[in-house]
Order: C-alpha cells, then structure tokens, then sequence
C-alpha cells in the first residue's frame, strides 16, 4: 500500500507544480520529496515511532527489491504498462535520496541506520514517464489506500475486473475462492 502512497503523492506534487514548470520554462524532473508524514496521512495512519519505521522499512524494500514480471498476474497485466515493465526485471525506484533531523545510529549488529522523515523519491525513467502521463493505471482513491488490505485487494479485483465488462455478478465464495483461499467467506461478513 505504500507503493500505490508513493504513485499517488508523486502525481500530486508534480501536478500541483506544473504550473511553475511552464512559468519558468523548465522540463519536470524525476525527483519527487515525499515526506514521512503525508505518507502516513495519505494511510490514514496516525503518526507514531512504530508507523515511521513501518514506512521506512517499506520503501527501503521497495527500493531494493527486484521484481519480475511473471509475478505481476491477471489484474496487473495491461497494455497500458511502461516499458521497463516489459523487461524480465525491473525495480520502480532508481533511487532514494534521504534526509534526517537526527544522527546515524549504529545499531547491535553494527549497521549504521538513519532515520529519514523525508524522503526524495528517483523513479526508475521510463516508469516516471508512465506515471505522468496521465494514464493513471496505477493511482487509487485515497479512500482506498486507508482502508484494511482486504477491502484494497477486493477493490483492485473489481477494478481490474470492471475495466473488462459492463456488468458481472460473482457469488461470495467464488470472490474468496479467487482472492484469499486461506480466508473464510465469514471473514467478508465483518468489514
């Protein structure tokens, strides 16, 4: 969820300033500041220690990590995807640029860790150019990204899914068969 965060508030930014990019006649870089808090905000998260780390850590997985393209199935498969997504690998972050009110800490294991609460956020460019080229394939309604994981995975399911027909109809234990078989349909019940 802090991925699609990130997607959604590096749209914002460079929507909101679009105009100071015609004014002074200058191209939109591929740099976004994202900070902690509004990354929290967006989450509909309240901001604590523990939520900062939470954030931390995901966006220091979502920098590191490679993914491959076999494990973007069904609903994330479209044409509309950027080219460095046609590749085998590929990673959504080029690079972080960090900034910390606090020294470095060094931890038990003797790692030096800080503590960023901003972040300035280098996409991968061929997937920055994707991601504001107004086809929004992968920004969701802020509404979403605060709601518990399962109401996002149905609404990316029904999505995905609606972008393909007019009208559908799904009995329950066919949703929970195709989202989360490990679930029980009384689970659906709840939310």
């Amino acid at each position: 969820m802090t991925l699609f965060a990130l997607f959604t508030l590096t749209v914002q930014y460079h929507d909101h300033h679009i105009a100071d990019y015609e004014i002074q006649t200058r191209s939109m870089t591929n740099k976004t500041p994202v900070y902690i808090t509004d990354i929290l905000a967006l989450r509909g998260k309240k901001d604590s220690g523990p939520a900062r780390d939470s954030i931390r850590e995901s966006i220091d997985r979502i920098e590191f990590t490679d993914f491959q393209l076999h494990e973007l199935t069904g609903r994330w498969m479209s044409e509309n995807m950027p080219e460095g997504f046609k590749s085998d690998r590929f990673r959504f972050l080029a690079r972080t640029i960090t900034a910390s009110e606090e020294a470095p800490q060094e931890r038990e294991d003797g790692e030096i860790r800080i503590k960023p609460n901003l972040y300035i956020l280098v996409w991968e460019p061929s997937f920055f150019d994707e991601l504001l080229t107004r086809d929004y394939f992968f920004l969701f309604p802020p509404e979403i990204l605060r709601q518990h994981t399962l109401v996002f995975q149905l609404y990316t399911f029904f999505r995905s899914r609606m972008s393909r027909r007019v009208n559908d109809s799904m009995l329950l234990s066919e949703l929970n068969q195709k989202l989360a078989r490990n679930i029980e349909c009384v689970v659906f019940h709840r939310i």
